[in-house]
């Protein structure tokens, strides 16, 4: 005696079969011991057992992908961990060098003040990038309903080559703002 579960499409409950039964939305599950009527009940879904396994394989393909887009991910979150800290030096910088250009105001030759302002800007400007940037990243979970795995790569790949310029533009910024101060003291 075999125990089986068969599944049927019912279009109403006039379709209900009379034994061991449940419905979950359009769906009704029979439960079957008769080894004649699971087996005539799984004819009627020929293609179950190929749907299955393509959707194994599916899902299977779809983690390889999502472990690749995780893994480029994590590449350019490694790049702004080390220089999102850095931000802090950058407002530092900014305030250390306002405050030294103040206390020199009337000392201050026209080209230093210059340079001064263009250091405050460089600093203003590697600051604003990195909040930028943070603020128009999408992460490859929101974006896996509108584009491919592909296009998903290419874009991790986009973004890093932008966060990669980002640490540049800050840590020379940081720099030229040390430069800076040190000249103004």
């Amino acid at each position: 005696m075999a125990v089986g579960l068969s599944l049927r499409h019912c279009v109403s409950q006039k379709t209900l079969p009379a034994s061991g039964l449940f419905r979950w939305g359009k769906y009704t599950f029979s439960i079957y011991t008769n080894k004649n009527n699971v087996l005539k009940e799984m004819k009627r879904l020929p293609y179950f057992p190929a749907l299955l396994l393509m959707a194994a394989f599916m899902a299977a393909c779809g983690n390889a992908d999502h472990k690749a887009e995780e893994a480029l991910k994590n590449e350019v979150f490694v790049i702004h961990d080390d220089v999102m800290p850095k931000t802090k030096d950058i407002k530092s910088l900014q305030k250390q060098i306002r405050d030294a250009k103040k206390k020199k105001q009337n000392a201050l030759d026209p080209d230093t003040d210059r340079r001064a302002v263009e250091v405050l800007a460089q600093l203003q400007k590697a600051y604003d990038g990195m909040m930028v940037w943070m603020n128009n990243f999408k992460s490859p979970a929101k974006l896996r309903s509108s584009k491919s795995h592909q296009e998903i790569m290419e874009y991790l790949n986009d973004e890093k080559s932008k966060i990669e310029q980002v640490r540049d533009d800050m840590l020379s910024s940081i720099e030229a703002g040390k430069t800076m101060l040190n000249e103004l003291k």
